[in-house]
Parts: structure tokens; sequence; C-alpha cells
């Protein structure tokens, strides 16, 4: 769970209001100072890749539905802005949570971007979708099309945000 770091983070780092995670398999290819400037102004507690209210078909949704019937919301962890505000109320939350969903008679417990986003979204925490407005993100940021290590120096990579990122070695073994 992407959140149990946040928490570390938090502990271990506590001066700061807000905390950014980000995946390994990202490529800024962007100004890091610049980017988190252009976000120093805004007070969402959360602001996420693809947050937005989960599709009935996300796996991940059944975790919370019978505690917020209709308002389980979705979030991407693979770069996200968290207030400390949020991560402490999460961290509460997640040493206190008892799951209600059950799959073959175990309960199971929600991943990090259903239950973040939804906990945060559904208890008057200010929540924005990152990908929304910001060009540094499009059109090389996606879910399935990988842009390989061998590739970057290309200009049209140039001042853009990269998911996935790995080698044609990596590519290989998950396919395989």
């Amino acid at each position: 769970f992407g959140d149990y770091i946040l928490y570390f983070a938090r502990e271990k780092f506590g001066e700061y209001d807000y905390y950014w995670i980000i995946d390994d398999d990202l490529y800024l290819n962007i100004d890091i100072d610049i980017f988190i400037s252009d976000y120093n102004s805004s007070d969402h507690d959360l602001i996420a890749m693809n947050f937005s209210k989960s599709n009935k078909e996300w796996y991940w949704r059944q975790t919370l539905e019978l505690d917020y019937p209709n308002n389980v919301y979705a979030m991407l962890y693979c770069i996200a802005r968290f207030s400390s505000r949020a991560i402490d109320f999460l961290k509460d939350k997640r040493s206190n949570f008892s799951p209600s969903f059950r799959l073959n008679g175990n309960l199971i417990h929600p991943n990090d971007e259903c239950f973040s986003a939804t906990l945060l979204a559904n208890n008057g925490f200010k929540c924005a979708n990152l990908f929304k407005n910001d060009k540094r993100f499009n059109p090389y940021f996606s879910l399935n099309d990988v842009v390989f290590y061998e590739e970057l120096s290309i200009d049209l990579f140039e001042e853009k945000i990269i998911h996935p990122l790995c080698s044609k070695q990596r590519k290989k073994e998950k396919l395989n």
C-alpha cells in the first residue's frame, strides 16, 4: 500500500505541509523545482492522477462500496501530492480500519488508490485531478504505452512527464 510510504515520510520528515509521492517508472523530463512551485499555491489536500469517482467495473470499488455507496473514488498513486493533514487523517483511518468486503470468506482491505481517494473525498478534504490541466502529462503519460530509456533523447519528450518508462529488457520480462 502506497499510503504506508506517506506515513513513514510524515514521521521522518514531519515539518512539511505537503508531500509528493512519485513512482519509480515515471520520468520527469522537466524542471522539478518549477513543477513543484506550480502547485505550491494550491491548497488541495490531494492532487492525484485520474482522481474521480470510480467506475462501476473497477475491482477495488467493491472494497468500499458498502461503506460509501455511490461515493467510491479512484486515483493513481504514481504521482500525487498529499497535505500533511490528509496524511495524518489517512494514517488514523488506516490504523483503525475494519474492512467489510469479503472475497471467498476473507476480508479484503481496499488498496491505496481506493482507500485514500474515497476517504479524503468523503470527509471534507479538498481533492483534484492532477492530470486535468497540466500539459506536461500529455501525450506520453499512460498506463499502457511504454516509453523506453533508449528513446528519451528524442525531442518530443522534452518538458514531459512520461509513464511508464522502462528498459526493453524489463518490457520483455513483463510480457513473458
